[in-house]
């Protein structure tokens, strides 16, 4: 997966909230386009919580699902 897959999902209209899994087992719920922020320049991907952001290489995005 790369930075413009991730991107093309956040410019769907209206919005689709969508579940970015990741190589090692980790899935992150993206419910809004401001719960994630992708570097222009580096493979890097920031999904914001709650309470905590992760940092994710976004080539070890294995999918998104888009959520019902």
């Amino acid at each position: 997966m790369n930075r413009t897959s991730i991107r093309d999902s956040l410019k769907v209209r209206p919005f689709k909230p969508f579940i970015l899994r990741v190589t090692d087992g980790q899935q992150f719920h993206v419910l809004d386009p401001d719960d994630i922020a992708i570097s222009p320049s580096q493979p890097i991907v920031i999904v914001f919580t709650t309470d905590h952001y992760y940092v994710l290489d976004a080539e070890k995005v294995s999918s998104i699902e888009v959520l019902p």
